[in-house]
């Protein structure tokens, strides 16, 4: 048996839920922005 499962699958859960939460943040702040260029923003 492995002694520290539970407090693992915690750790990985945390970092997933982390990274998905930034990825998606990111993504849409990209997705904002390229839609502005394409509307023909300023520059």
């Amino acid at each position: 048996n492995w002694q520290y499962t539970d407090i693992c699958v915690v750790i990985i859960t945390g970092f997933g839920a982390f990274l998905g939460s930034v990825l998606g943040v990111s993504n849409r702040t990209y997705k904002m922005f390229s839609a502005e260029s394409e509307e023909g923003g300023n520059k």
